[in-house]
């Protein structure tokens, strides 16, 4: 579980390294998808505006945060994050 929430924060570091900071939310498509998680599927956030992922609590969380979450950001590119993006410094 907590290897999950590592490894989904550390891709929101890279990709918010590299410019990217929106994702489209992906769930596995399985019937163990909380039902709380389905409706967020194919929508976009803001990694700095994680949706609310339990309606009973109001907790916010960005894909493979919350517990047991399978789900993952599939990063959303744009021509101002590739423009904005300074190769050189990487």
């Amino acid at each position: 579980v907590l290897f999950r929430s590592m490894v989904s924060k550390y891709r929101q570091v890279r990709y918010e390294d590299a410019g990217i900071n929106q994702y489209q939310w992906s769930t596995s498509r399985d019937q163990r998808v909380r039902d709380s998680h389905k409706h967020l599927q194919g929508k976009i956030f803001r990694f700095d505006q994680p949706p609310v992922t339990d309606l009973a609590t109001g907790a916010r969380n960005n894909p493979g945060e919350d517990f047991n979450c399978r789900c993952v950001a599939i990063p959303v590119l744009s021509t101002a994050n590739m423009l904005e993006f300074d190769y050189a410094d990487k």
